[in-house]
């Protein structure tokens, strides 16, 4: 499982992100059939110190697939390093 969170002070700048970092996920492979996309939707506790948080929820039997579909989405500078988003490879929570 891997959990994306987009975060930003503004909850529709977060919301468009999320949608477009979702569209781009699934260009790069994410709509195999093995691999289950879930989101965007607003997390839990879902503002945090002045930020709107937004996640998505990958999760597939096979890592494989996952990891080539992040490792896409990062050439492609999707999972650029920034406090923007923020990648979560087997989480403990889902808080």
């Amino acid at each position: 499982m891997v959990r994306l969170i987009i975060r930003d002070q503004d909850l529709e700048k977060a919301n468009a992100f999320a949608e477009e970092l979702n569209a781009r996920l699934i260009a790069a492979g994410a709509n195999d059939p093995a691999i289950s996309l879930r989101g965007p939707m607003p997390c839990p506790i879902n503002r945090i110190a002045g930020y709107f948080r937004v996640q998505i929820v990958m999760s597939c039997p096979v890592p494989a697939k996952m990891q080539r579909v992040l490792a896409i989405a990062r050439e492609k500078g999707d999972l650029a390093r920034g406090d923007r988003v923020q990648v979560d490879v087997d989480p403990v929570s889902l808080l």
